[in-house]
């Protein structure tokens, strides 16, 4: 399962204190089994990222709002991660447009 996911506002700079390095050490210790993290939201565009060991079966990208295009609803890098979802979850309820689907469904 790729997880992808932002926190604070980094205005598209990586700042260490926002990366999502510790939740996927928090979501480890809670699921009982692996977590891989990618250093990048964006690296390997036109593949799927690979799990640290064959036992991962989560996989979360690094903070998305480290990139511009994150903030500016940049639609390419969203289908990027797209190839790589099955299912959207949206827990911005303050946030949420109303729409049923995601914006590049």
């Amino acid at each position: 399962m790729l997880l992808v996911s932002h926190l604070g506002r980094p205005k598209g700079q990586a700042v260490p204190a926002m990366s999502l390095a510790p939740a996927a050490t928090r979501l480890s210790a809670l699921l009982g089994q692996p977590v891989g993290m990618a250093p990048d939201c964006i690296a390997r565009p036109r593949r799927r990222p690979r799990p640290p060991s064959p036992r991962a079966r989560f996989f979360m990208l690094e903070n998305c709002r480290f990139h511009a295009g994150d903030e500016k609803n940049d639609e390419a890098m969203s289908r990027r991660w797209r190839r790589s979802a099955t299912s959207f979850v949206n827990d911005a309820f303050g946030a949420a447009t109303g729409r049923t689907r995601p914006p590049w469904g």
